[in-house]
């Protein structure tokens, strides 16, 4: 639940086209990197949880995703490529008054 309810599902589904679209090295390697680290940490991450206790973990944990999603979104903003494909669902407000 709370993986879903912090956006990192969405980040793991995207990666490709986030990394496409920010033209930042080769987006499939960057998201074998993510899923590597994502795997290799959860295991030391449940350890840290027993030992360090719940609520010191979420504030941490709440404040680097912030900085890291932070980061992502300067990272897009900065050098990220807007999608020229338009579809049906995409109608721009200015054509139509």
């Amino acid at each position: 639940m709370w993986s879903q309810l912090c956006g990192m599902n969405i980040m793991m589904y995207y990666i490709v086209f986030i990394m496409r679209g920010a033209c930042i090295a080769d987006e499939l390697l960057t998201a074998s990197i993510q899923y590597i680290i994502n795997v290799a940490l959860t295991l030391p991450a449940i350890l840290w949880l027993d030992k360090v206790g719940c609520r010191p973990s979420l504030l941490v944990g709440s404040f680097l995703m912030m900085s890291f999603l932070f980061i992502s979104g300067a990272l897009q903003g900065t050098y990220g490529i807007p999608n020229p494909e338009k579809t049906d669902k995409d109608i721009d407000l200015m054509d139509h008054p």
